[in-house]
């Protein structure tokens, strides 16, 4: 604002300057004129000196004046036409004046709008260049991911290889002990059909060690294929699966069942220690069953059945363990139990509930559970 009113003052001494130029100078001319007249007439006078031509000189004296005021007069009214031609100049100014300081202000006005609008793309360019380098680093951070993902993926490959390596050995491996399970399935088979009589089993007495082979019985055969013995060499470990199919010789002095064996109904569920399985067959003395996880004998068990009024709770210990592959992918383990703790009664009630058949004659067996 100050800018502005000094320049307005500027240009207002301006126009005084030159409307007091124009005013002056035609009197500036009048006034030499004047002079240089009254010189001639001065002049002219002292040549004369009153001589007999006063008349004509006075006539000319008036002439000259008259034409002086004429050419006065003349320069008075362009003096006049000056000022006013002055005056209108002065006013086109001051309108060129006004329109200068509105454009002036309307610059003023676009430049702060100009600056304002550089300092929002200034802003939103740091903005972009902050962005590119977050876009940088999550694409840095990208291909390191995409390189450890390689990487990864390269290693899982290669586990992948050696566990279809394994696979191939294990399946070679499981082929051999399913081979070897099968034969001695049969074989035990072939022992338990071969040891079933129509009278009770009198109680089987371990062998002592100093018996041949060829003394002992079936169950001391299946005895002496799983554990090596003293005179020959000891052999590699079986896996786990071979050695609990070997079934076990009885560990007790007594019959191993004395009782009514019921075949139970097909499907007919059985907990043993937590593990769900099958029941095959049920008498007072004890039960089979088949589970899939492995048991070993002479462990003291809990069996539970279910019942309509809840379950029945029997206690006893594992005397043998078959391992078996039933057509399937799927290996089963059959065991016998025989009771130390379960109620007759219950277990008559549950026989007669879920079992295929009830005879009236027992039957007595000497085949473990």
């Amino acid at each position: 604002m100050k800018d502005k009113h000094e320049d307005d003052a500027s240009i207002s001494v301006s126009l005084e300057t030159l409307a007091h130029h124009i005013l002056e100078t035609p009197r500036n001319d009048l006034a030499a004129l004047r002079a240089a007249f009254d010189r001639q007439i001065s002049s002219i006078e002292a040549r004369l000196e009153a001589s007999a031509h006063q008349a004509a000189i006075d006539a000319t004296e008036k002439i000259i004046v008259d034409v002086i005021g004429e050419r006065i007069d003349r320069e008075q009214q362009r003096a006049e036409t000056d000022l006013t031609q002055a005056l209108a100049v002065n006013t086109m100014l001051r309108k060129a004046l006004d329109n200068a300081q509105q454009q002036v202000e309307a610059a003023q006005a676009d430049l702060a709008a100009t600056e304002a609008d550089r300092k929002a793309m200034a802003a939103q360019h740091r903005e972009a260049v902050n962005d590119r380098k977050k876009l940088a680093a999550e694409l840095t951070n990208s291909q390191q991911e995409v390189e450890e993902l390689v990487s990864e993926r390269i290693e899982l490959q290669r586990k992948l290889k050696d566990m279809t390596a394994a696979k191939a050995i294990a399946e070679t491996q499981y082929q051999q002990l399913a081979a070897a399970s099968q034969k001695l399935t049969d074989g035990l088979s072939r022992t338990l059909h071969g040891q079933r009589e129509p009278a009770r089993p009198t109680a089987v007495a371990p062998p002592k060690k100093n018996q041949s082979a060829d003394t002992k019985g079936p169950a001391n055969i299946t005895r002496s294929s799983a554990a090596p013995s003293k005179s020959t060499p000891a052999a590699a470990p079986a896996p786990p699966s071979s050695v609990s199919a070997r079934k076990k010789p009885l560990q007790f002095s007594g019959p191993a069942r004395d009782a009514k064996r019921v075949k139970i109904r097909r499907g007919t569920q059985v907990t043993v220690d937590g593990m769900p399985g099958e029941l095959v067959d049920l008498s007072v003395g004890g039960a089979q069953a088949i589970v899939r996880q492995l048991v070993k004998p002479n462990y003291l068990v809990k069996l539970f059945f279910p019942t309509a009024a809840g379950q029945l709770i029997c206690k006893g210990r594992i005397v043998w363990v078959v391992y078996e592959q039933p057509g399937t992918s799927l290996s089963v383990y059959r065991f016998g139990v025989k009771f130390s703790d379960a109620e007759a009664k219950a277990v008559e009630d549950f026989m007669r509930d879920y079992g295929e058949e009830w005879s009236a004659h027992s039957q007595r067996s000497s085949e473990i559970a």
